[in-house]
């Protein structure tokens, strides 16, 4: 029997307290059920401006010390998705990468699916199964946000912001430097126009959990985000940018 692949899951958590514990078990379960043995957990959490927290740098530190799988990467201070991602990237040691919301809003089956599914093709992608679970604005923005980047960049897409499984080797080499919540969409632009194979599963969140509102289809997120697309834009289509695949 082939031997399974290593994996780092990243759990992203600002002010996820009443969550990331739940988060953290589910992951757990995930991982055992999928017959993965060798990975690692790097929490990566963020302050807000003011530097204060709702105690989930604590709790990180502490399922720390309970399981030396786990390390806790918190920052006293807020920076965007796209930082705090960049920095456990460059921390991770496994051969795939996943990031998964603290929120504990992604369903222990959806997870499941998606670590089976890891080798299968270079990137796992997911898109929501059903999006009806979350708020009506949040709809609007994510189709929009789907829409803008096929148009932009010649795609036919289902979703840009689902989990998302990358070989860590791969995504190293990739230029990122958003640091909005359109990070993961950067980097699967220019990995679909490098000709990266991929597979689309579905995702499924908790609606009892995703009913209020995402942090990251904020007002405040869509102009950095638009940013980065437009940037994209300019090196993709002008200056021909592409990652070199082996």
């Amino acid at each position: 029997m082939a031997k399974k692949p290593s994996l780092s899951i990243v759990l992203a958590a600002f002010n996820e307290a009443h969550q990331l514990k739940e988060a953290y078990k589910n992951a757990i379960s995930a991982i055992k059920k999928s017959g993965i043995e060798d990975y690692e957990i790097l929490i990566a959490s963020v302050a807000a401006p003011d530097g204060s927290h709702d105690g989930t740098p604590d709790i990180a530190n502490q399922i720390a010390k309970e399981d030396p799988r786990v390390y806790s990467l918190h920052t006293n201070g807020y920076v965007g998705m796209g930082v705090k991602y960049r920095e456990s990237v460059n921390m991770a040691s496994k051969d795939y990468i996943i990031m998964i919301p603290g929120a504990n809003h992604i369903l222990e089956s959806t997870l499941i699916n998606v670590f089976q599914h890891i080798g299968q093709a270079t990137l796992i992608l997911t898109y929501t199964k059903n999006p009806n679970a979350r708020p009506f604005h949040v709809r609007i923005v994510s189709k929009f946000f789907v829409i803008l980047c096929n148009l932009l960049f010649g795609l036919n897409m289902k979703y840009f912001n689902g989990i998302t499984i990358y070989p860590r080797e791969l995504l190293l080499k990739v230029p990122m430097t958003a640091d909005s919540p359109a990070y993961n969409a950067e980097i699967l632009i220019y990995l679909f126009k490098s000709n990266v194979d991929y597979i689309e599963l579905p995702q499924e969140v908790d609606p009892n959990i995703i009913a209020k509102p995402g942090k990251t289809f904020m007002l405040k997120n869509f102009l950095p985000s638009l940013k980065t697309l437009v940037s994209l834009f300019w090196k993709i289509h002008f200056q021909r940018k592409r990652i070199a695949i082996k």
